[in-house]
């Protein structure tokens, strides 16, 4: 029985040895398909990552797999349990059969001891009841089943883990992946906006480069063009107009001086030229200006307008503009309606259509074509008054346009407001003389540079020069049929501004006021409001002894820049018939009788006004009131002395 017992014993223990055996292999094979399928895992943690997968899929994958594996495995540990079983059984009845029979042979043979039964091996062995046991196989198969199963349940508990932690690995990676994803359009946006901005400043850079360069073109044109201005006013003089009956017996007004003045871009090549008019002996001219090839500015056009002889028709320039290119008109001297039209190219003007002009249509026909909107008729002459002081007005604001504050000025260095104003005057006094005060013929007048003053216009505390000398100019004679002249000592006005480094014209007229009467008192009118001064003019033009009576009287404000009229009132008397202007509009008798009469004197009384307001100063009488007139030169001097205390009048 111990033997029995011992066996039982050993059968157990063999049993469990064998199973483990058994199992130990193919768990050594489970494991290291584990750690295969560890190692795959990682490969496809760096495979998710770089093919960016959406979702971790794959640790689903592995339980089935590991399921799967497991299921086999303990199926085959089984089947193959219990093949052994049954194998070790059989062998062990063949061994204890042939046991038993060498014992009972030996007993009978020798009486010997009964030899020993054989230990079992370390070989796969059961009990000495292998027949028994052999029936009863069957559970051992449950148990190593069992056993498979409880081992089969580990494996799955470790593929659970290993899903879980798969799971959990891939959660890694998904953050992870955002993450990265998140760096990655940070980045992304970075370098956008990195290469916006670069892309911004380029553009910036470039704008700003092509503004500067944009600027120094306008700046040297505008530069080159008001020195240009500044040479034809000294030549021609400034922007105004003179009557024409007084020299030609003729209705009307003519610009003169420097009378017209435009930037154009003639060949549309984005850099302008300068287009000017000017008054030469009473013929007008048309000059061009611009860059030529070198890069100077000089003339690159000049000719004479269009004119005839009789001074009641009109002067008059011509320009047609086509796609967006300007060309300027030469009419023919012996037909004015023939017209040869003149394209810039490159830095010379060359014909290029025929046109001529109807003038009865008021139209041109440009190669047979009638074009009525192309054209642009520039006129110079018979204008009435405010009209001729209007397109004078225009000539002075373009050319004072061109250098902005910095203005046009005949004085170029860089100096105080005292110096610039004393450099003028100096000038002036060179060009028509020092004041001096002057009896001849029963008149008592100053000559030369009658008056200096230093007038606050504007009321901003700065003093602008205000200038009036006397020179002649020529007068038709109306007492002869043919046209013969002889001069009259006209005095003419200007007014300079500074602008901070120079002196500039502001304003300019030929004529200073005068009675109606035809009689010889000349005088200047200020007229003060607040903290402004306002000079005032009248002026009139009788002709064909007296049925003919032009009047105008204006008054100009400074705005800091040049002087405009702000009111304007005129009337034109022609046989007995009189016509009456407010600002350029008719209006009836009794409207302008209301606000037409402001201007002291227009009306010919002379103690009518109001002397609080207005102030009067004469610098032409008749000798009996010549007292009225002889203290002007002493004024002259102490105010040209506020410039420049040394200077004397000797």
């Amino acid at each position: 029985m111990a033997k029995d017992n011992y066996f039982d014993n050993e059968d157990d223990i063999v049993t469990k040895k064998t199973v483990a055996n058994s199992i130990k292999p193919v768990f050594s094979s489970l494991l290291s398909k584990i750690n295969d399928q560890k190692e795959l895992q990682a490969k496809q943690k760096h495979a998710v990552i770089d093919e960016r997968l959406d979702t971790p899929s794959f640790p689903e994958d592995i339980l089935e797999l590991i399921n799967a594996d497991a299921y086999e495995i303990t199926t085959d540990i089984a089947e193959k349990a219990e093949a052994d079983v049954k194998a070790n059984a059989e062998h062990m009845a063949q061994v204890r059969a042939k046991h038993e029979e060498e014992k009972a042979k030996a007993e009978k043979e020798t009486h010997l001891e009964p030899v020993p039964e054989p230990k079992p091996s370390n070989a796969i062995t059961v009990s000495a009841n292998a027949r028994e046991e052999s029936s009863e196989s069957p559970d051992v198969v449950d148990a190593i089943r069992a056993f498979s199963h409880k081992s089969g349940e580990k494996v799955t508990l470790v593929a659970r883990n290993i899903r879980e932690s798969a799971v959990a690995v891939a959660a890694v990676i998904e953050e992870k992946e955002k993450s990265s994803s998140k760096f990655h359009r940070a980045l992304v946006i970075f370098f956008m906006m990195l290469v916006t901005i670069v892309v911004f400043v380029c553009v910036i850079a470039a704008f700003m480069h092509q503004m500067n360069v944009e600027n120094d073109r306008i700046s040297k044109f505008n530069s080159e063009a008001g020195k240009v201005c500044a040479d034809y006013i000294n030549s021609y003089g400034t922007p105004s107009y003179e009557n024409l009956y007084k020299t030609y017996g003729v209705d009307g007004c003519r610009l003169t001086g420097l009378c017209f003045v435009r930037e154009l871009d003639f060949d549309d090549d984005g850099t302008s030229e300068l287009m000017l008019s000017y008054n030469k002996n009473g013929a007008y001219y048309n000059d061009v200006w611009g860059f030529n090839e070198k890069d100077e500015f000089s003339v690159l056009f000049s000719e004479k307008t269009a004119q005839s002889d009789k001074k009641s028709k009109d002067a008059y320039s011509t320009l047609y503009r086509r796609n967006n290119k300007y060309y300027i008109g030469v009419h023919d001297e012996k037909d004015l309606k023939k017209i040869a039209l003149y394209q810039l190219k490159g830095d010379k003007f060359t014909k290029r259509y025929d046109c001529e002009y109807n003038s009865k249509a008021q139209s041109y026909a440009v190669d047979g074509k009638d074009d009525t909107t192309a054209f642009e008729r520039i006129k110079y002459s018979v204008f009435k008054p405010e009209k001729a002081a209007q397109e004078a007005d225009k000539a002075e604001k373009m050319i004072d346009g061109f250098a902005g504050k910095s203005g046009v000025s005949t004085v170029s260095t860089k100096v105080g407001r005292k110096k610039a104003y004393y450099n003028i005057v100096q000038e002036y006094n060179k060009r028509y003389g020092a004041a001096k005060y002057t009896e001849k013929n029963g008149e008592a007048y100053i000559e030369g540079l009658a008056v200096v003053d230093l007038i606050d216009f504007d009321g901003d505390g700065k003093s602008e020069l205000f200038l009036i000398y006397r020179k002649p100019i020529k007068v038709r004679n109306e007492g002869t049929e043919e046209y013969t002249y002889y001069e009259v000592e006209t005095y003419c006005c200007e007014i300079y501004r500074y602008t901070g480094t120079k002196a500039v014209i502001a304003y300019s007229r030929e004529g200073i006021s005068e009675m109606p009467d035809e009689g010889k008192d000349r005088f200047y009118i200020l007229k003060k409001d607040g903290k402004k001064t306002y000079y005032c003019n009248n002026s009139f033009n009788i002709g064909n002894y007296g049925q003919n009576i032009t009047a105008t009287s204006a008054v100009y404000e400074f705005d800091g820049n040049g002087f405009t009229s702000n009111a304007t009132a005129s009337y034109e008397t022609q046989y007995g018939y009189t016509e009456y202007f407010l600002d350029g509009e008719e209006v009836s008798k009794s409207e302008f009788d209301e606000k037409g009469w402001l201007v002291p004197f227009f009306d010919g009384e002379t103690n009518s006004y109001n002397k609080s307001e207005y102030s009067v100063v004469y610098l032409q009488r008749s000798t009996k009131e010549k007292s009225s007139v002889s203290s002007q030169v002493d004024t002259t001097v102490k105010n040209i002395q506020k410039l420049n205390s040394a200077y004397s009048a000797d």
